[in-house]
């Protein structure tokens, strides 16, 4: 019984080994060897089979050898137990293989991934080893230099642009040094090898892999950002001009305001002492001559509001001959005295559609400019007018322009001249040879701005010290001129009541001596409260108001719409030194009924008077 039992153990203990080693054939690498150890379990438990199976039917009563069958119980044990632990050790390793696979897979991928973005960089990336060796470019390196990232490995980075002049220069300060000794970032002009060329940032650094030094460099193109920094400094510069412009414009306003305020009472009151002195007399003849000379005042204003782009834009039929004339009278006082001026100045330019006070600026801006070109020696300006016709223009390179004829302006100076760089930039805003505080390089964009707006051309033609030549080319026009000159309007006589509002007594007194003169009658107020509060006391005792525009507490817009709450129909007339809000063109729009810009002459005045008060009177019946 005892022998039994120790047999039919070994039996089961080789048998369950064997059912664990063909449990693991699911490990497909380690099928074979399994299936080989199950088969040899299988066939070591075949003899003591057999042996039970005689000894179960009494064939035998013991084993042959029953020490040996105890030996092999042992060995069936241990086997057992080992192919336990084996199928556990295999399954163990199974399981790090797996996960060294997949962590070598995530490796790969991340390394794919990286691969991957610094490819798509849009710096160039390129590393290196101490030596100065390419180790890894990417394609934006390739593009760099024209080399694939292939045959960048291996390559030595110093006959690389644009690392080259940059090493190249390190290593004359140090030249024992071939390695980055920190991070350092520096800009280098570079062309590119499709011959573009670009500003590029190269930043330097070193990094410690391993205990391997690699050094890493990183190229981008700075050319897109140094444009637009170039065009905010230019927009910035613009915005500043702009500005000292503005500051300049409402300088001129103020100035036009106070200036034709002050040459009120002295138009009128000279106007005046004529009246009263009789013709042939030398005295009437000098206050002629005052009365010329503040008109020039006057009309000197107008054209410096015309500069500053405060005035209004009037187109009317302009001869050039008078307009050229009386501007070089005034820019012979702005110029050096060394500087001869000369003229050639045909007769019969015929009739240009301009603004007389834009044609001013442009024969100022083109005779100053030239006078600036001679400033530091001696030099001749001359200006000439005559007429062309397209062809002589088209030879010039403008084919854009209507036919007809064209009266030609031409300023010539002997200063300095200019080279084509600067020739074929001098019309571009803001753009000046001067220094920062000598021009605002506005003066000939402005030129330019003006003749293409009156449908015209302008071309400059230069040599290095020998001098400049700027011919302007305006259309002509067959219309007739316009020979009505306000100035030389008679005074008329009247009747009318005539309520006169300024906040300067000086000018208001001189308003109601002049219309008292002609028969008017005039009642004065220098404040528009108590002009409104008179009015108001009887509204219907006035035939006519004349108010100031800029007053202090009520500007004569804001006492008109006062005044049309109490009596809708009465004439008013507005006048003004200058005003940003009224003007020639719209003071009807505020209910006004004329407008007058001051100093003011009895002729326009009554006549004006008289003009508002036949429109306000209700039609006969």
């Amino acid at each position: 019984m005892e022998a039994t039992l120790i047999i039919a153990t070994s039996i089961l203990l080789q048998l369950v080994a064997a059912v664990v080693a063909i449990r693991q054939m699911r490990d497909l690498e380690m099928r074979r060897i399994w299936l080989a150890i199950a088969a040899a379990l299988f066939l070591m438990s075949v003899p003591r089979t057999i042996t039970l199976f005689r000894m179960v039917t009494g064939e035998i009563t013991r084993p042959p050898d029953l020490e040996s069958e105890l030996v092999a119980l042992d060995v069936s044990f241990l086997m057992g137990i080992g192919i336990v632990y084996a199928a556990k050790l295999f399954r163990s390793l199974k399981k790090a293989q797996i996960e060294l696979a997949r962590s070598q897979q995530i490796a790969l991928d991340n390394e794919m991934r990286l691969r991957t973005l610094i490819d798509n960089a849009p710096d160039a990336i390129i590393t290196s080893d101490k030596e100065g060796s390419v180790l890894v470019a990417n394609h934006a390196a390739s593009l760099l230099t024209g080399h694939t990232p292939l045959q960048l490995v291996g390559y030595p980075l110093a006959k690389l642009a644009p690392f080259h002049a940059y090493l190249q220069k390190r290593r004359a300060h140090a030249p024992d040094s071939s390695a980055l000794v920190g991070p350092m970032t520096f800009e280098v002009n570079y062309t590119l090898p499709d011959g573009q060329t670009i500003i590029a940032e190269v930043r330097g650094f070193h990094v410690d892999i391993h205990g391997e030094y690699h050094q890493v460099w990183i190229c981008r193109d700075l050319s897109e950002k140094k444009r637009l920094q170039t065009e905010t400094d230019r927009l910035q510069d613009q915005l500043r001009h702009a500005e000292r412009l503005q500051a300049v414009g409402t300088l001129a306003g103020g100035i036009a305001h106070d200036f034709n305020n002050i040459l009120t009472p002295i138009v009128g009151y000279t106007e005046l002492a004529i009246k009263t002195t009789p013709d042939g007399n030398v005295t009437r003849d000098h206050l002629e001559n005052v009365i010329r000379g503040a008109m020039r005042a006057k009309n000197l204003v107008k054209q410096i509001l015309a500069f500053s782009r405060q005035g209004t834009k009037q187109t009317i039929p302009v001869q050039l001959q008078p307009l050229l004339t009386e501007s070089l009278t005034l820019l012979r006082a702005s110029i050096p005295s060394s500087i001869e001026i000369r003229t050639e100045i045909d007769p019969d330019c015929g009739v240009v559609m301009a603004d007389p006070g834009q044609i001013h600026q442009i024969i100022m801006n083109l005779c100053i400019n030239a006078s600036h070109a001679m400033a530091e020696h001696c030099g001749k300006l001359t200006v000439t007018l005559d007429v062309c016709d397209r062809r002589d223009i088209m030879a010039n390179g403008f084919d854009g322009l209507q036919e007809g004829r064209y009266a030609r302006l031409c300023v010539q100076d002997t200063g300095h001249g200019m080279d084509c760089a600067t020739l074929a930039r001098i019309f571009e805003p803001f753009f000046t040879t001067k220094a920062d505080n000598k021009g605002s390089g506005l003066g000939l964009s402005v030129v330019h701005g003006i003749v293409t707006a009156h449908g015209g051309a302008i071309v400059a033609e230069s040599e290095v010290d020998k001098g400049t030549v700027f011919k302007v080319y305006l259309p002509l026009h067959h219309v007739p001129l316009q020979t009505h000159v306000v100035m030389d309007e008679e005074p008329i006589t009247g009747s009318e009541h005539v309520l006169v509002v300024d906040d300067e007594p000086d000018i208001a007194g001189m308003l109601a001596d002049m219309l008292e003169t002609f028969g008017f009658k005039v009642t004065t107020r220098s404040s528009s409260i108590e002009a409104l509060e008179a009015f108001r006391a009887n509204p219907h005792a006035f035939d006519v108001i004349v108010t100031d525009q800029t007053m202090p507490h009520m500007t004569g817009v804001e006492l008109t719409a006062e005044v049309r709450k109490i009596r809708p129909d009465i004439p008013i007339i507005v006048m003004t030194g200058f005003s940003e809000l009224i003007m020639p063109t719209n003071y009807r729009s505020f209910g006004l009924d004329g407008y007058l810009m001051k100093p003011i002459l009895a002729g326009p005045l009554t006549r004006l008077i008289r003009s508002v008060s036949e429109l306000r009177k209700p039609a006969a019946v």
